[in-house]
């Protein structure tokens, strides 16, 4: 008798590639939709926002046994999503180096065991993206309930060279605003667009990934940091959409691991049960749009 993790590993890595595709489609329609225009540069932009979401939902597979599907509908999600537009299509490019450089530290989290070869590597990105944004000072706080295990070797390295990371770039980067309470972002994006769904199916994922065994996975702690670093280090302005747009990238992109665990612990493995996760992924298209 053949197990479901058995025939699981037969599937090739490769294969997630085709969702990789598919997204990069829907993304041409996207913008074609958008103004009848074809831009290189902003399709150019997008698709390597894809491709690394899409190579870490692929890694992801790898660290979590039974994670097949991993990408499907969150990167049809992201590259139908009006917030990619208008991440990718604005003049200035801040906040997409930011996903960009984000996707890239969350690819070295998955990939990397080594809690030292972790410091080397994620921590430069992760100043790089505080000093973009102060909103981002918070993602130091990602290791400090990891410890020695599986996944994890050396964790001393990261539990406290990233805190202190994080406080040196306070320290040294003089143009942080003060601590105050500014929840107009994260209130819009959770509550009036309904975003908390998201954020709620990307909790899901993290708690998939975080086991006895394991422990608490830091990749996910940007999902839970991130908004606060909105409500107490963001720049006093008023309004920004484009901060609000990253945020919910940031929560579809996070979702993706919650529908899968969906998939994977909670739902039936019968025909319906499946096509209830079909329809249920494409219900969350309303979401984006």
């Amino acid at each position: 008798m053949i197990s479901h993790l058995g025939r699981v590993r037969k599937i090739p890595p490769r294969f997630h590639w085709v969702w990789v595709l598919l997204a990069v489609i829907t993304w041409g329609g996207r913008q074609w939709n958008q103004n009848h225009l074809f831009s290189p540069v902003i399709f150019l932009k997008g698709v390597l926002l894809l491709g690394l979401a899409g190579a870490i939902y692929a890694t992801a597979c790898r660290r979590r046994p039974g994670f097949l599907f991993l990408g499907f509908f969150p990167l049809l999600w992201l590259a139908a999503s009006q917030f990619q537009w208008e991440v990718c299509a604005q003049m200035d490019n801040a906040y997409w180096i930011w996903l960009a450089v984000f996707l890239l530290s969350e690819l070295f989290l998955f990939v990397l065991t080594d809690g030292r070869k972790i410091l080397t590597l994620v921590a430069p990105l992760w100043v790089v993206l505080s000093a973009l944004f102060p909103f981002s000072l918070f993602q130091f706080l990602s290791f400090g309930w990891i410890k020695d295990g599986l996944f994890f070797k050396k964790t001393r390295w990261v539990r406290y060279g990233f805190p202190l990371a994080g406080l040196t770039v306070w320290l040294f980067l003089k143009r942080y605003p003060p601590f105050h309470f500014l929840w107009y972002d994260v209130f819009e994006v959770f509550f009036n667009d309904l975003f908390i769904s998201f954020f709620f199916l990307g909790w899901l994922g993290a708690l998939s990934f975080s086991t006895r065994k394991t422990s608490w996975f830091p990749a996910f702690g940007p999902l839970f940091l991130l908004p606060l670093g909105m409500i107490f280090l963001s720049d006093p302005e008023p309004y920004s959409p484009f901060r609000q747009a990253v945020l919910r990238w940031v929560l579809v992109f996070f979702a993706g691991f919650g529908l899968e665990s969906f998939r994977r612990d909670l739902m039936d493995r019968s025909w319906h049960g499946r096509l209830l996760w079909l329809v249920l992924g494409f219900a969350f298209f309303g979401g984006v749009l």
